[in-house]
């Protein structure tokens, strides 16, 4: 997984400058699984300013391929986001499809953690 990958492996690899913007991030339903909640948050906190976890929001509804044939799945699970998500004006998670629907059901573009870890750090220079 690219949130674990980017916080076992790189975090002291990297200096972060937070950015100014408020971010809403989505824990997939293979990272819950796999316990990763807390190192995306950390990942995202080091990133941007304001980080937002909305309550009520656990699967996204896309289920692998489904909400491209089903999009009331989706909708459904993701009724309160829109609500849930505040003043942010982007979008983080780890999974394409996910951010698909989260994208379509929330008002704001979301796309990979990885874009934001770009934006918000460089490398760091061994001295």
């Amino acid at each position: 997984d690219q949130v674990e990958f980017i916080h076992d492996f790189l975090l002291d690899k990297l200096t972060f400058e937070k950015q100014p913007v408020s971010i809403a991030i989505h824990t997939t339903c293979s990272s819950m699984k796999m316990h990763l909640e807390e190192k995306l948050y950390t990942v995202a906190a080091l990133c941007a300013d304001k980080v937002i976890v909305p309550e009520n929001v656990s699967c996204c509804g896309w289920a692998g391929d489904r909400g491209f044939f089903y999009p009331e799945l989706n909708r459904s699970a993701l009724a309160s986001l829109k609500h849930g998500i505040g003043d942010a004006t982007e979008g983080y998670s780890n999974s394409r499809t996910c951010e698909i629907g989260l994208s379509i059901n929330s008002g704001v573009t979301y796309k990979s953690l990885v874009y934001l870890v770009d934006r918000a750090s460089e490398r760091k220079f061994l001295s």
